[in-house]
């Protein structure tokens, strides 16, 4: 029986390994269709949090797990967060936080947490933007062009199957 077992194990690794090779266990080459043009990270953001821009220019935000040095080896569906807000609210909330803070406007955005907003608002470069900064950004988050910006998540696996990163995008 132990045979057997081994046998299983090691050939499923040698799968494993010639579908996910380690020279792509990286967060920043796995993003579903589109190439990583620019991994961003700013002194605003907490660490273990960075901004992917993609050769499409969507926006993920990833925050790894700091107290594992595993790499995302694979990412796991993406899940839509059951949070929409439409472009004038999030075009005021943006407008709002820029001078009140984040955090006096996180309620707005339901589930999606205080470190994706700051990346996604950090990765647009949302201080740059004027002094009313809320349209800009909300165009941009605005994916489908609808008057709706949808959230979504995607939970990151290192190679073991452990849960090692959460990366939210506005698809």
């Amino acid at each position: 029986m132990k045979k057997k077992i081994t046998v299983l194990v090691l050939s499923s690794c040698m799968l494993l390994s010639t579908l996910v090779p380690s020279s792509v266990a990286c967060a920043e080459e796995f993003i579903d269709e589109s190439t990583v043009v620019e991994t961003v990270h700013t002194p605003e953001m907490p660490p273990g949090v960075y901004a992917e821009v993609h050769e499409d220019g969507s926006i993920s935000v990833v925050k790894t797990d700091p107290m594992l040095k595993a790499n995302v080896s694979r990412w796991g569906s993406s899940f839509y967060t059951n949070v929409a807000v439409s472009t004038g609210v999030a075009t005021n909330a943006i407008n709002t936080a820029f001078y009140s803070g984040i955090g006096s406007v996180l309620g707005i955005f339901g589930v999606v947490p205080l470190w994706a907003l700051q990346g996604l608002l950090n990765a647009v470069g949302w201080t740059q933007m004027g002094s009313k900064p809320g349209a800009s950004v909300a165009k941009l988050w605005d994916k489908n062009k609808n008057g709706w910006i949808g959230f979504y998540f995607q939970r990151g696996y290192d190679t073991a199957g452990k849960e090692v990163a959460t990366r939210y995008s506005t698809l």
